[in-house]
């Protein structure tokens, strides 16, 4: 089972890596077949991204993020450990994922635990394929679902719109994406995060709030109060 984390903050600042060495310690050897963080970078409305097709716990890359403080000022923090289930072990299939809006030209990242059955991988493609505005460029079920979250986002979601009726439009469409997968998901824009669990609550997703801001993991990663996010 792959593992998701996400980290935003309050405001633009340089964000310690205490949580991510725990992340890529804990969760790289039972995740083995790849590794990825990416960086929202304020200053230029864009992402940085590192991934390796490797266990982190055995990347001197993953290492050195974990143990430095190299990362940009930012509000915004995915990173991904991946065990396989959907396409293979590659550099194009590691997550997180990013994105350009063609619509506004909002940059976005994503990440995804989870999988579906194989027919409806084929029902997923199809739709994308055939009603959605972006094109895959990997094999992963990640990217099909990214791809109708950011299509989503483009037909009802105003740029740097935070209203509660947006959100909660969101929510609504989050619901549909349980007909095609076991699912937890997390990506943001830079400015506005979303994290999501399925409605059966097959995949896991926990939140810790603290000083700065919110960290969001697929396990408890250090002591605090996390709360464990409901199904749906």
């Amino acid at each position: 089972m792959c593992w998701l984390y996400l980290r935003t903050t309050k405001e633009t600042r340089k964000v310690s890596n205490h949580y991510l060495r725990k992340f890529y310690s804990k969760g790289g050897d039972l995740n083995p077949d790849g590794w990825g963080i990416t960086t929202h970078m304020a200053k230029i409305n864009d992402f940085t991204l590192m991934k390796e097709p490797v266990n982190a716990s055995n990347s001197m890359v993953a290492h050195a993020v974990g143990i430095q403080s190299g990362l940009p000022k930012t509000r915004a923090i995915i990173a991904h450990v991946r065990k396989m289930s959907c396409g293979v072990v590659s550099y194009k299939n590691t997550q997180p994922i990013n994105k350009t809006s063609i619509k506004d030209g909002q940059p976005w990242a994503f990440a995804h635990n989870g999988t579906a059955e194989v027919n409806k991988v084929k029902e997923l493609d199809e739709d994308v394929r055939k009603n959605c505005s972006y094109r895959p460029v990997t094999d992963l079920d990640s990217e099909r679902l990214f791809i109708e979250f950011l299509d989503c986002v483009d037909r009802i979601m105003p740029k740097g719109d935070e209203s509660k009726a947006t959100f909660n439009t969101m929510h609504e469409f989050f619901e549909t994406l349980n007909d095609y997968a076991k699912m937890a998901i997390v990506a943001t824009n830079g400015d506005i995060s979303f994290a999501y669990r399925d409605l059966l609550g097959r995949r896991k997703l926990h939140l810790l709030k603290d000083s700065i801001g919110y960290v969001v993991c697929t396990e408890n990663i250090t002591r605090g109060d996390w709360k464990t996010f409901l199904p749906g």
